[in-house]
């Protein structure tokens, strides 16, 4: 027994063809620079900085606060990994883990987990 799937009018295997030639064969040209204005949210809390790694932005630390004053760093990476594939760039998100309750730390914490230390003191989360 054989199955097909149904076409409109011999338009769904073009439209197949079509989808798998773009998504194999497509040049989607260098990717993109991160997106610097692309900002998440945070459940409960507001972002107070964001530093970025180095000149090509390609990592960057949110530091958030919420209403008790408890101070957060949020990791992301710009991943371009899907670029050459699917013509899609996005910001991935890593868990720190790591909370203070001083701005002043959370910029060391943030500047630790970025490989580039801020303030001279070190801070353990």
């Amino acid at each position: 027994m054989t199955h097909t799937m149904p076409t409109d009018e011999g338009k769904g295997s073009l439209m197949i063809t079509q989808f798998f030639r773009r998504l194999f064969l497509a040049d989607h040209g260098p990717a993109p620079r991160p997106n610097v204005t692309q900002l998440p949210a945070f459940n409960c809390q507001r972002i107070v900085e964001t530093v970025y790694s180095d000149a090509t932005h390609s990592w960057r630390a949110h530091i958030t606060v919420d209403d008790t004053g408890d101070y957060r760093v949020h990791i992301e990476h710009w991943d371009t990994s899907d670029w050459k594939a699917y013509g899609k760039a996005f910001w991935l998100a890593y868990n720190t883990g790591c909370h203070t309750n001083l701005l002043e730390n959370a910029r060391e914490l943030a500047g630790l987990a970025l490989g580039m230390p801020i303030l001279t003191q070190s801070v353990k989360c």
